[in-house]
């Protein structure tokens, strides 16, 4: 049993959220007492606490946060996917007010971006070239890299693993669509001799052109 620190009333365990941070892994404050607790103060009184105390902590905070996304990573990444889905269109807001309040520092944020994160820069540039195909382009992020694990990080074609880059089995200018089942990693050098070819056409010249399932 444990005493609500609120109504001073002992209570089962279950009738207290869980505080990992606390010596019983339970919150001071019932169930009951912690809702009507919310309920009575002003909601932006509320998040105006939980700011100040994640400014105070940011140390715990950025601890707690790191733990959890290595323990949900799958979770994580779907429920951001999700919402950069959801909101398309605030997003787009928001980087036209970013350019158009400071256009060069805009310019440097997308240049620095794209030096660090090159592989989200090509999957962006592939996502445009089918929008303007006016082909289907759903492949995501998260597709692409569960791809690359299916081939294990290798190119498709030759094996190697040195500048994997992403091939459409049949090419965009082809009318080849940007999806999970039309896409697969290549090296630089696959990537660049196969062209505007399907692998049939490309492979009888290549001997070096591997069986493209995976599991083989």
């Amino acid at each position: 049993m444990k005493t609500c620190r609120q109504c001073r009333t002992a209570k089962t365990p279950e009738a207290f959220w869980k505080r990992s941070a606390s010596p019983d892994g339970l919150q001071e404050t019932c169930k009951l007492c912690f809702t009507q607790y919310k309920a009575e103060r002003p909601k932006a009184d509320v998040l105006k606490v939980q700011r100040a105390w994640c400014v105070a902590n940011r140390d715990k905070v950025n601890k707690y946060s790191s733990e959890y996304k290595a323990r949900n990573s799958a979770k994580v990444r779907a429920e951001s996917q999700a919402w950069l889905e959801d909101h398309k269109d605030l997003l787009a807001a928001r980087l036209r007010a970013l350019r158009a309040a400071d256009p060069e520092k805009y310019l440097n944020n997308q240049r620095e971006y794209r030096r660090l994160h090159p592989e989200k820069h090509r999957a962006y540039n592939h996502n445009r070239r089918a929008m303007h195909a006016q082909v289907l382009a759903t492949l995501t992020q998260l597709q692409w890299e569960q791809i690359l694990e299916l081939f294990g990080q290798t190119c498709a074609y030759c094996g190697s693993d040195k500048s994997i880059t992403m091939d459409h089995i049949v090419p965009i200018s082809r009318g080849g669509n940007h999806t999970e089942d039309n896409v697969i990693p290549a090296c630089k050098s696959c990537n660049a001799s196969k062209g505007a070819k399907v692998p049939h056409e490309w492979g009888m010249k290549q001997p070096k052109v591997r069986d493209l399932d995976p599991n083989n």
